[in-house]
């Protein structure tokens, strides 16, 4: 119920009250009612879509609101919102944020969704979000937020900057036992969701008593390129970001604002350590960092991990003549080995961390060998507090059930990287789900899994768990397209939850598959798709052409496996074959019968010559027109298009 304080007289701003509003006492007064603006109000408030008559009728209201805000020289307006009015306020906002795009708009109410508040902050519907019910409390709050007082103590509060960045209240941290660390990813990568790694390793850290800050560089390069309105189709081409020629001319002079960020957070507090997450499209960025970080604080120590950590890629990065730019290569999972590393770094002797490839403190490399699958009961849940959540282009928060995968295709890292498949504990999953709800109010998940169904009695019980808990949740992810995903465990999944499946199936040539060491058969693929489609969770389907040993008979297969089961998929993820370092494929190139023109994975031919780029993208421009012939114009087609002619140069 609203508490009201009566002798209360707000001086710059309206108080607008909406039909929810039930309590007995009188409105504030100056402050206006909905109900009593809009007589011709028709709807139940659990209705979400509204009436022409109620739209009339809230118009008139809107026009005796905007009168009152302009004839009374207010320079802000609070609407209350109930927990079943959001359709009637939403219309009232937007027709003030229209007709008067410079007063500041503050939603408020204990009921408000954190969807709903972070996506109207993302339109510019709005400025701020309080979820009280208490007046002097909001108006406070207000007073703070113009002042920029702290509050950390106060409701659940989100605003936008001034550089545009959706913000929000939380407890500051306490002064870490020990030093703090930066983690920082580059561009390009993807920008719909937090990195869950850095997640995963901000916990770890703040458990051992370190301080963390995160810049998620990424998140900002592609929000700043948007609002410049660049070329995103061009900048999306992820030959620019791994070829160094291109990346000279096209992304480099686009990193020199985050660059810049990068350098005013290395001034603005002390850094024990500084940990890049490095993938085959930020490589280069990355490096464009480590200058950054080697100039302005040379002493701080740089530590690099992610799948693009590779040991062959670490031996150049900590070669002799490279000293001054990494320190440290952290191979896998490193939620125990960065802990350690930092450990021994405060020794007077430092001793091999396993996992780890690092200088000790007079330059000698050290090698730990390789570390034991950590154990996933133990490991700390993801904690996303230093990550801008609310400002990603969707509201979804990652999730694991897993780590590893069975399968051991040739042209993947996945199963080489995280050295075995294991399960998290169900009630674990279901603990890190509540957190996000909780903390974000997030109830749309990314499965972060190599495969959700490596285990699929654990992938059953969780599905129980899900179903059993109420929390009402989405989730999507990969799969393997195994016959032991049956009818039965997908209706399971469907009701706990799952909205979309990714499935690698990657060829219709069974030879081509068991080349590729998929382990799958096409008849039980086909029979998956099928199944999914019956219990109603959309999939989508990875095809991979251009695979060595592939045929134009293979690759025929391959389209006409698409054109037949074309019905029972929603969405086509088309990619070229290439042999990133680690994979089978790269290490095992000769009994592939292949050859490489230079270092860059695209650029290899088969041995017979039969086999060249050339091919390989015609191969994929097919299919591509294809299914863009089966359901219309494919979004990211323009983005191929310019890899095509990138790659041909």
């Amino acid at each position: 119920m609203m508490k009201r304080n009566m002798t209360h007289k707000p001086e710059d701003c309206l108080i607008l009250f909406g039909f929810a509003q039930d309590s007995p006492a009188p409105f504030p007064p100056g402050s206006m009612s909905l109900r009593d603006l809009s007589p011709g109000y028709s709807e139940t408030l659990e209705n979400s879509k509204l009436s022409q008559a109620s739209i009339s009728a809230l118009k008139l209201a809107v026009v005796q609101v905007i009168r009152a805000l302009v004839q009374q020289n207010k320079r802000s307006v609070v609407i209350f919102f109930g927990e079943k009015e959001a359709a009637s306020n939403f219309f009232v906002l937007a027709q003030i944020r229209t007709a008067l795009p410079d007063i500041r708009i503050f939603m408020a109410g204990t009921g408000l969704s954190t969807f709903h508040v972070t996506r109207k902050l993302a339109q510019g519907l709005i400025d701020v979000s309080i979820r009280s019910d208490d007046l002097p409390t909001i108006l406070d709050c207000k007073k703070r937020l113009k002042t920029g007082a702290s509050l950390a103590s106060d409701p659940r509060i989100f605003w936008k900057s001034e550089e545009n960045w959706i913000r929000w209240n939380r407890p500051e941290p306490g002064p870490p036992k020990l030093g703090t660390v930066l983690l920082v990813i580059m561009p390009a990568w993807n920008e719909e969701f937090p990195p869950y790694g850095l997640a995963h390793l901000s916990a770890s850290l703040k458990a051992a008593g370190y301080g963390v800050k995160v810049l998620d560089l990424n998140l900002e390069f592609w929000r700043t390129q948007r609002k410049e309105e660049a070329d995103i189709v061009s900048l999306q081409n992820i030959v620019l970001w791994s070829l160094p020629e291109r990346f000279e001319s096209g992304p480099k002079p686009r990193l020199v604002g985050i660059l810049e960020t990068l350098e005013r957070t290395l001034k603005s507090e002390e850094f024990c350590a500084v940990g890049f997450s490095l993938f085959q499209t930020n490589l280069l960025a990355s490096d464009e960092g480590f200058r950054v970080v080697r100039k302005v604080s040379p002493k701080t120590r740089i530590i690099c991990g992610g799948p693009s950590c590779t040991p062959e890629w670490s031996k150049q990065a900590l070669a002799d003549g490279n000293t001054g730019n990494v320190d440290a290569a952290v191979f896998g999972e490193a939620d125990t080995s960065l802990i350690e590393l930092l450990h021994q770094w405060d020794k007077e002797n430092p001793e091999p961390v396993k996992g780890v490839r690092f200088r000790g403190l007079r330059g000698t490399l050290l090698e730990g060998g390789a570390r034991e699958p950590e154990c996933l009961a133990l490991c700390q849940n993801p904690d996303f507090s230093e990550l801008p959540v609310f400002n990603y282009s969707r509201l979804v928060l990652p999730v694991h059930f897993s780590r590893g995968c069975v399968g051991k295709c040739a042209f993947c890292f996945e199963s080489f990287y995280w050295k075995k498949h294991r399960s998290v504990p169900f009630n674990k999953v279901l603990e890190m789900i509540a957190n996000a709800q909780r903390d974000y109010g997030v109830n749309h998940f990314m499965v972060a899994d190599s495969l959700m169904n490596g285990d699929h009695a654990a992938l059953g019980q969780l599905a129980d768990a899900l179903i059993d808990s109420g929390m009402n949740v989405s989730f999507y992810g990969y799969c393997r397209a195994d016959q032991r995903l049956t009818p039965e465990l997908l209706a399971k999944l469907k009701e706990a939850g799952c909205s979309e499946i990714f499935f690698g199936i990657e060829s219709g040539s069974q030879r081509v598959l068991n080349r590729m060491r998929k382990g799958i058969r096409l008849t039980h693929a086909a029979k998956v798709l099928r199944n999914t489609k019956t219990v109603g969770i959309r999939s989508c389907v990875s095809i991979m052409v251009g695979f060595p040993g592939e045929t134009w008979w293979d690759f025929w297969k391959s389209a006409y496996f698409v054109l037949k089961n074309s019905r029972y998929f929603d969405n086509l993820v088309l990619n070229i074959a290439a042999p990133p370092e680690g994979t089978p494929m790269f290490q095992e190139r000769d009994s592939f019968d292949i050859e490489f023109r230079d270092t860059h994975s695209r650029f290899w031919k088969s041995k017979d010559g039969r086999n060249t780029l050339d091919v390989r993208l015609l191969r994929h421009r097919i299919i591509l027109r294809l299914w863009q012939a089966l359901r219309g114009r494919w979004a990211n087609a323009a983005i191929w298009d310019l890899e095509y002619e990138t790659l041909r140069e």
